[in-house]
């Protein structure tokens, strides 16, 4: 068990601020991982490796990701607020995580980034980041549950060529948003994005329930920018999403299915 006492300023150039070996628990006091970086660094923030380390309570700012999650998995990241970050704030690239309670805000690219299988991302919020607030890329039976994606340049929620994930009781309001993109230095092209969003010919039996979604961005056949809350790209030959089961979904509070295509 550790606990910080101060703030943390780095300084070696790419080496992780801090490393935690499977087992060791952080507690970060509610003080703040500050990687200071310069823009061709590569220095990550807190990296977790081996089996069952665990993070929790403070602040983690201008890293390349804010906090990676490796090893053989079972890690648990808490109460944490990952901003302003070159790459991803939370990048998870193991199986059987959890994050809890944690903000990922003003990343350069996505607030949360899955990689792995069955992990858990509960009561987080991603926000103002400069691509997906969430995206899970290929992992699979990943659940999302009780969270916000808010603001961000493209999906709010995005699964990539995943199968049997869960997106539940979360609330995707204003992605596709112009002005985070811009702030982030981003290209912006509605026509790929949506609030909740699922794509790739593997991306089957994901369950999307209970989720309320409002003004987010995409665009139509024709390129006009429309609101797009909820996007299936990945639909049968008669062009129907039966491939992904989406349950009682509310667009702007009135139970709305998906758009397929």
């Amino acid at each position: 068990h550790h606990k910080l006492t101060k703030n943390v300023t780095c300084t070696v150039p790419d080496d992780p601020a801090l490393t935690l070996q499977g087992g060791a628990i952080l507690d970060l006091n509610g003080y703040t991982v500050d990687c200071n970086n310069p823009e061709e660094s590569e220095r990550d923030g807190i990296v977790l490796e081996g089996r069952n380390a665990k993070v929790r309570n403070g602040i983690i700012i201008r890293c390349y990701n804010g906090v990676v999650i490796n090893g053989d998995g079972h890690h648990k990241v808490l109460q944490l607020i990952v901003e302003n970050n070159t790459r991803e704030g939370i990048r998870v690239r193991s199986d059987h995580n959890q994050v809890i309670n944690t903000e990922a805000r003003n990343n350069e690219r996505r607030g949360f980034k899955i990689d792995g299988d069955e992990n858990k991302l509960v009561n987080c919020l991603a926000e103002d980041n400069g691509r997906n607030g969430i995206l899970i890329d290929e992992g699979n039976d990943n659940k999302i549950s009780n969270s916000a994606a808010f603001d961000n340049c493209r999906d709010g929620i995005e699964i990539d060529n995943g199968r049997d994930n869960y997106l539940i009781n979360n609330s995707v309001a204003n992605n596709g948003n112009l002005d985070t993109c811009n702030a982030r230095g981003q290209d912006y092209n509605p026509c790929s994005y949506a609030g909740i969003d699922i794509k790739g010919d593997d991306a089957e039996d994901n369950i999307v329930i209970n989720n309320r979604t409002s003004g987010n961005i995409g665009c139509d056949e024709d390129l006009n920018v429309i609101e797009r809350n909820l996007w299936d790209e990945n639909v049968d030959e008669d062009g129907n999403c039966y491939m992904n089961r989406w349950i009682n979904n509310r667009v702007d509070g009135e139970r709305a299915e998906p758009e397929c295509g």
